[in-house]
């Protein structure tokens, strides 16, 4: 294929109705349409997927065309590659059924909304001149007696199995009595077009949302927790303004009720019996329904629990791969996912087209980054969605249709800076870390110290002071605060110079408030790590850092001290070493002042001693 070709359409179909698609390319072609058909255009022996995705996007348009034999395994990878450009270039990609095509198809969920061409009765010229429209976007005279459904109208048949399984659901969970899982019959049919249905049953009229709204608020305490999930979801779809308001209210006193017996179930570690996800479920219908009735704080909110428990996050994503078509939870980086990513892609592309946020703006956003990143990490993306989501990123941040604040912002940074690498892996983003190891601390540089630690050696032996001489419980006379905690000492002396692998050491007199500005920015941005699954780890670390900076709890006051502590300890090995520091006396002095708690005041009186290192008994005797 020459590189300045272009092409009219690129005609996607499964091999074996090869016959009725070169007819379809004949009809074509007699309209003056150049139609890009596989064995007509790829040369023998090049590798056909990369001249797939150069062809799809030298075409104008793409036709899905579906035949007796359904789509075709290289299909769908042409419709993953479409899309995406369709979404980016507002390309139009055409489904068009061919002679032979069976009556009832469900099309793919990115595919449902579009207009489509039926050519099942024949290859008659009121027919294709249809899809020429799709294709040129010019209007032909069609003839009296031809389709003229319009082509932005969602095309997708319901049928009676579909319309029998939403009434039943319905008429099951207003039933009093009826709350057996086992009979809801919409797992037997598509989500999509299933909640559609749902959505036009419940709103029929103002008086039955009322109606319904009053059923739900009689039965919802009686219910099972996978009935109220139901129940919850209707809530959150009505369209009467006054049941509305009144359907937020309900949702927000369920919320409370859940909140408590979720937190009664983690107490008692519930994960492995189901409760403890059910319940979560359930609290994931109550945010999203929220957000559908307008209540901005409640998308903001649930968006903030799952950049930071990893257990709702794997919920989510499981739920957006099962919802649209491609797996059941739980969520593998082995599965590509190829409807939920176009889907995403596609939706938050029209809304950047739109220049207008829907409630479910953030939490898709949010959830396409974190399928796309371990993905990317497993080796499992491909290049056209991980340059798909990269450009779309740098689209919101311009736009500010939607509040990028923190810690949703860190997160989108995180994340997006690992898919801007072509190659990434776990490893890339830590081995950052390792800066810390060879960063040389510039106080002691400035002291004239030959070779002197590093940040990760200061780090280091903060650490191990504070292991070695804190207590496990508060108690003694010197440390009786309740709140106090070992644990959460130790974890901010490990990252409480963590920034500096990427800013640089400098001593704390040097640093101006830019400095500091600096450090807290970039605490943010690893923080943001935390929000991904593989990263859970560096969760905590923003709120770790900023309790340290603010000196205000006990355990950041500990922290703080340790870290003075380790500076006296290693001045005393340098001096012992013999190397000379002219103002070593007034810089102990300086250090000693540093010291904030009556614990650390306490212990250095037990430790500090002229003749260190303590072990030079141990040099001594070999």
């Amino acid at each position: 294929m020459a590189d300045n070709a272009s092409y009219d359409v690129f005609l996607s179909h499964n091999s074996r109705d090869k016959a009725l698609v070169k007819e379809l390319k004949t009809w074509l072609n007699g309209l003056g349409l150049r139609s890009w058909l596989d064995e007509d255009e790829l040369q023998p022996g090049l590798r056909w997927q990369k001249l797939l995705d150069k062809a799809i996007k030298c075409s104008k348009s793409v036709a899905v065309l579906i035949g007796p034999s359904g789509t075709g395994p290289w299909e769908i990878e042409e419709l993953e590659n479409a899309l995406i450009y369709a979404v980016k270039d507002d390309r139009p990609v055409i489904p068009v059924f061919l002679p032979g095509a069976p009556e009832n198809i469900d099309l793919p969920p990115f595919l449902s909304n579009r207009g489509t061409v039926d050519l099942r009765p024949a290859f008659a010229e009121e027919n294709i001149d249809r899809l020429r429209w799709g294709i040129t976007g010019e209007r032909y005279h069609i003839r009296e007696g031809a389709a003229t459904r319009n082509s932005s109208e969602p095309v997708r048949a319901i049928s009676e199995k579909e319309l029998s399984a939403a009434e039943h659901v319905l008429e099951a969970l207003l039933k009093q009595g009826q709350q057996a899982r086992d009979e809801d019959r919409s797992q037997y049919v598509d989500r999509v077009g299933f909640t559609v249905l749902i959505k036009q049953l419940i709103n029929a009229s103002p008086r039955m949302q009322m109606e319904m709204l009053a059923a739900i608020r009689r039965i919802y305490p009686s219910r099972t927790i996978w009935a109220r999930g139901k129940l919850a979801y209707i809530l959150g779809r009505f369209t009467d303004s006054a049941v509305r308001k009144e359907a937020v209210d309900v949702l927000k006193s369920y919320l409370a009720e859940h909140t408590h017996a979720l937190q009664n179930l983690q107490s008692v570690n519930a994960v492995d019996n189901g409760s403890l996800r059910d319940e979560l479920f359930l609290e994931r219908t109550i945010y999203i329904s929220l957000a559908y009735l307008g209540d901005d704080y409640a998308s903001m909110a649930y968006v903030q629990k799952l950049i930071s428990d990893p257990i709702v996050d794997e919920l989510n994503r499981g739920f957006h791969l099962d919802y649209y078509g491609d797996s059941i939870v739980p969520d593998l980086t082995s599965n590509p996912g190829t409807n939920t990513f176009t889907t995403l892609i596609l939706r938050l592309r029209t809304d950047l087209t739109n220049q207008s946020a829907r409630p479910m703006t953030e939490i898709e956003l949010q959830t396409l980054m974190s399928l796309a990143v371990p993905r990317h990490l497993a080796g499992s993306l491909s290049d056209l969605i991980r340059n798909s989501i990269v450009d779309l990123v740098n689209d919101f941040r311009l736009s500010r249709i939607i509040k990028l604040l923190p810690p949703f912002a860190s997160f989108i940074d995180a994340s997006t800076s690992i898919l801007q690498r072509a190659k990434a892996s776990p490893g890339s983003v830590v081995s950052d870390f390792y800066q810390l190891k060879v960063t040389r601390r510039q106080g002691w540089l400035q002291r004239g110290i030959y070779e002197p630690e590093s940040v990760a050696d200061h780090t280091w032996g903060a650490m191990i002071l504070a292991q070695i001489f804190l207590p496990e419980n508060a108690g003694t006379e010197e440390l009786s605060d309740p709140s106090y905690s070992k644990h959460r000492v130790v974890e901010m002396l490990l990252i409480h110079d963590l920034s500096e692998a990427f800013t640089g050491d400098k001593p704390l007199s040097d640093k101006s408030e830019a400095d500091l500005f600096q450090e807290r920015q970039v605490m943010r941005r690893i923080s943001g790590f935390g929000g991904l699954s593989i990263f859970t780890g560096m969760a905590n670390f923003w709120s770790l850092n900023e309790e340290f900076v603010a000196q205000k709890s006990v355990n950041a006051r500990l922290a703080m001290d340790f870290d003075t502590l380790d500076g006296y300890f290693q001045l005393q090995r340098y001096s012992s070493e013999g190397q000379n520091i002219t103002d070593g006396k007034e810089f102990a002095e300086s250090l000693i002042a540093r010291l904030k708690t009556d614990f650390c005041l306490t212990l250095f009186g037990r430790l500090a001693q002229s003749d260190a290192p303590l072990l030079k008994w141990f040099a001594q005797s070999k």
